[in-house]
């Protein structure tokens, strides 16, 4: 799986909007750290509650536009 796969996927996810398939995106200790609200979320716990107050809670729509390598991976 390529990680284009993977961002497709997880924005895919994201849009369902059901919360069990989101969580089994991650693993049980994962941290998920967004500026845009300026939380760390701890935790599929914590994830959760940020799944559920910003993306089904505000009917969040997203959309995978471009990826970009971070610096010095190659394409």
């Amino acid at each position: 799986m390529t990680k284009e796969d993977i961002a497709t996927t997880w924005v895919e996810t994201l849009n369902a909007h059901e919360t069990t398939c989101f969580l089994e995106l991650f693993s049980e200790d994962a941290v998920l750290d967004d500026p845009s609200v300026g939380h760390r979320f701890e935790g599929r716990a914590g994830i959760g509650q940020y799944y559920r107050d910003y993306f089904i809670g505000y009917r969040t729509r997203t959309r995978l536009t471009a990826t970009t390598p971070p610096p010095g991976e190659r394409t």
